[in-house]
């Protein structure tokens, strides 16, 4: 007997579209029963970390993340309830990755990056086994060349109000407390990439 199971080229499982049923219609997720399954179905998101690299820090949110609240209202160590999380949000339809960024980094930090500012964008990334969510994430860094700040205008929700962007110096980047996978990537990809 095998320990291994082996994979043949062409091995596919063919899902049945026709029993799949829509229970749960919201304005940001649809669950979808597929099967013996409950699928979240959500739009594809971007996350980068904005590194400044002649000035030697990085720039991230410190926010309310209402999901992650709800995990931890039991917890009295972390009911206040904002976490440091990278610059992220959703792709708009007939939106690319690339876009979103761009509209993310005006709308949360008021970065407006030069047109010719390219950058290396990493994914799609799933963001766990029940969802149909993926990540493009990306290390931003930027020379004084690279951008122009102006104030950000916010997408006008109360979450974004209350938001802050937070610095954060490369020499104290260890000591932050990341809360998702996708910072966490960007975090580990920008210390490898600068040997932090």
């Amino acid at each position: 007997m095998d320990k291994f199971t082996k994979i043949k080229k062409n091995d596919t499982i063919q899902i049945q579209k026709d029993k799949n049923a829509l229970v749960y219609a919201g304005k940001y997720i649809n669950i979808i029963k597929e099967g013996d399954f409950d699928i979240v179905s959500e739009k594809d998101s971007v996350a980068c970390i904005i590194h400044f690299q002649d000035e030697g820090f990085i720039l991230m949110r410190r926010e309310p993340v209402t999901p992650w609240q709800y995990k931890f209202k039991n917890d009295v160590k972390k009911v206040s309830g904002l976490f440091l999380t990278p610059i992220a949000g959703t792709i708009d339809n007939n939106e690319s990755p690339q876009e979103c960024l761009r509209r993310e980094l005006y709308e949360e930090t008021g970065i407006i990056l030069g047109q010719f500012y390219k950058f290396d964008i990493q994914g799609p990334f799933f963001a766990s086994k029940s969802t149909t969510k993926q990540f493009y994430t990306s290390v931003v860094t930027l020379n004084f060349n690279d951008y122009r700040i102006v104030n950000a205008p916010t997408d006008g929700t109360i979450i974004e109000k209350i938001s802050k962007n937070v610095k954060v110096s490369l020499g104290d980047i260890d000591e932050i407390k990341i809360n998702d996978l996708a910072g966490q990537l960007l975090i580990n990809q920008l210390k490898s990439e600068f040997n932090i």
